[in-house]
């Protein structure tokens, strides 16, 4: 996958664990970049114990997301 310009923080080319994507986003927690990867929308992996998140799927996933709570029954 070729890599893209854009403003964000996060590369398109890398795997980004939740911990990471936590740092990042600046939360304390793993499981809160975890929401957030649900809230939006975005594929979280497991592998084993780690949870995986392209850096390519959060971007997408942030651009479609239209700001709105997802709907629960």
């Amino acid at each position: 996958m070729a890599s893209t310009p854009h403003d964000g923080i996060f590369d398109d080319d890398r795997v980004y664990t939740t911990k990471a994507l936590a740092l990042l986003l600046g939360y304390k927690q793993a499981r809160s970049a975890e929401e957030l990867c649900e809230k939006i929308g975005c594929k979280i992996k497991r592998i084993g114990a780690k949870a995986l998140v392209t850096g390519y799927e959060f971007r997408i996933a942030l651009e479609r997301w239209d700001g709105e709570e997802p709907a629960t029954n």
